[in-house]
């Protein structure tokens, strides 16, 4: 079998096409633990996504923290400092923590929140402290699993690393994570690069046009790069992507929603159809015009034409509505939801979901895209598609209810004449 090993690469040190190929193979290894487990099962009977941590929240938590850093339903990752005893591994989870049942878990990496421009540490929008986590390890009951010291990640402008051979836990395990710091006057803002690997439909149900966005991304994928795997499930922040590989990705999204628009006879042929983002704002007293509306009672600004969330939109920590209740897509179009942007000042967005009528089809905890120095974005490995008339809803997750900025990657279909002219 070889040598086992208990080190971490700086991400900088890796190219986008090897952290792929890892996070791909992290994927794999974690979707054949749960079929071993529960034998009979096939891929499409999992789902994968990132691991949320947090505090009793009302949404979703896989990793409940000792001491809540903010409040009791909070639902980000954070460190409280009455958990931290300095310069000793100090436990930062719930007594007694266990992996839920028909659930697995593989920690691959983490990164440090703490040089973010803006993260907040509550209301006072003060950024924590950079730079004073020495390690982190992992333990199962009496065993610990792994160590990874961690303080050549501060050597990099991204703050993250990655694991050489991931830790993974099965459903029912005892899970112990003890942190040491170089001092605890502060809360800490340490996020773990996780997977969870959970039953379909226990958190969200992608339908039928995802499943077939992922069938042609497959195809296409490895057709133009051969031997690319690729497992859906989470977001894939913008500087971690192989660029080739996005234009793939938006080549399918185009593909998929002209499957879409013929089977919805919203036109016979691909020649009727032109593709353009979605135009959101403040319905009603637009000077032009929106596609969707997103004043939830009430516009960060009157008759914008743009995305703004104002901060009466959102109820901290609770996943909250970006769109008008009732929202759906206009007549005679089909929409791809596909990843989001942050341009707030100081970002503080946790969590995403993608609903319609029947629920979630897609969630997703997005901090972990905040490790960057650019402007926080993301791309889902699962794109999320409405079609004409379908009930659109999309909801944020923040630590702090304030105005935000964050805008959604999308695209949507329609005849040519509809807004845009073809000649």
């Amino acid at each position: 079998m070889g040598a086992g090993s208990a080190l971490t690469i700086p991400v900088e040190q890796l190219t986008n096409r090897q952290l792929w190929d890892y996070e791909m193979e992290v994927k794999r290894k974690l979707l054949e633990q749960a079929k071993k487990t529960q034998t009979g099962t096939t891929d499409r009977d999992w789902i994968i996504r990132e691991g949320v941590w947090g505090r009793a929240g009302t949404d979703v938590t896989d990793f409940t923290m000792r001491t809540a850093q903010i409040a009791a339903g909070d639902q980000h990752y954070a460190q409280d400092q009455a958990d931290i005893t300095v310069d000793a591994l100090s436990s930062v989870l719930a007594t007694g923590s266990t992996i839920e049942d028909n659930t697995f878990v593989a920690f691959w990496g983490l990164g440090d929140l703490s040089p973010e421009g803006g993260n907040l540490t509550g209301a006072a929008d003060i950024s924590p402290p950079v730079g004073s986590l020495i390690g982190v390890s992992f333990h199962r009951g009496g065993s610990r699993l792994s160590h990874w010291n961690t303080q050549d990640m501060y050597t990099q402008d991204t703050p993250m690393l990655v694991a050489e051979e991931p830790i993974i836990y099965e459903q029912n395990e005892k899970i112990d994570l003890k942190m040491e710091f170089s001092e605890a006057a502060e809360d800490k803002f340490i996020i773990f690069r996780v997977f969870v690997c959970e039953r379909h439909s226990e958190e969200f149900a992608p339908d039928k046009d995802m499943w077939a966005f992922v069938s042609k991304f497959q195809q296409n994928l490895n057709a133009a790069f051969p031997g690319t795997a690729f497992l859906p499930g989470g977001t894939k922040a913008f500087d971690e992507w192989p660029l080739e590989y996005l234009q793939v990705y938006r080549t399918t999204i185009k593909q998929q929603l002209i499957e879409m628009a013929i089977l919805g006879k919203i036109a016979t042929s691909q020649d009727e159809l032109v593709f353009r983002e979605v135009k959101a704002g403040d319905q009603g007293g637009e000077v032009d015009w929106t596609d969707l509306n997103t004043d939830v009672g009430t516009a960060q600004f009157a008759d914008q034409q743009y995305w703004a969330q104002d901060t009466t939109s959102y109820t901290a920590g609770d996943l909250s509505n970006v769109l008008i209740a009732a929202e759906t897509v206009p007549d005679s179009k089909a929409i791809a939801v596909f990843g989001f942007y942050d341009r707030s000042t100081s970002p503080n967005a946790t969590l995403l979901s993608c609903e319609t009528g029947g629920g979630k089809k897609f969630l997703t905890e997005i901090e972990h895209c905040y490790l960057s120095p650019a402007v926080p974005q993301g791309f889902f490995l699962f794109p999320v598609f409405y079609r004409q008339n379908e009930k659109i809803d999309i909801k944020l997750s923040v630590k702090v209810a304030k105005d935000t900025f964050i805008g959604f990657h999308t695209m949507i279909v329609e005849k040519w004449g509809d807004i845009v002219s073809k000649d």
